[in-house]
């Protein structure tokens, strides 16, 4: 079994946080490439941040109204 993480990505060239508006995945949930995972907001960005890869969300590490510094992981995917 693989595991990959999900990372917040940098949206400009400031960014250093982003505040994390809703989850759209479970523990245990079956995600394919380009299912939403989380929705950010960084500075006047609005932004969702979606699957890279496929197969079974194995730890979510993120929770609605957090905020998270840029190349946090969202969430762990074991494919």
């Amino acid at each position: 079994m693989t595991v990959h993480e999900i990372r917040i990505p940098k949206f400009g060239m400031s960014t250093v946080e982003v505040d994390v508006t809703a989850v759209h995945v479970t523990e245990g949930q079956v995600v394919a490439v380009g299912d939403p995972i989380v929705d950010v907001d960084a500075e006047k960005t609005a932004a969702t941040i979606d699957a890279d890869v496929a197969g079974t969300v194995v730890d979510i590490r993120v929770e609605t109204d957090g905020t998270y510094q840029v190349g946090d992981v969202v969430c762990v995917v074991a494919e």
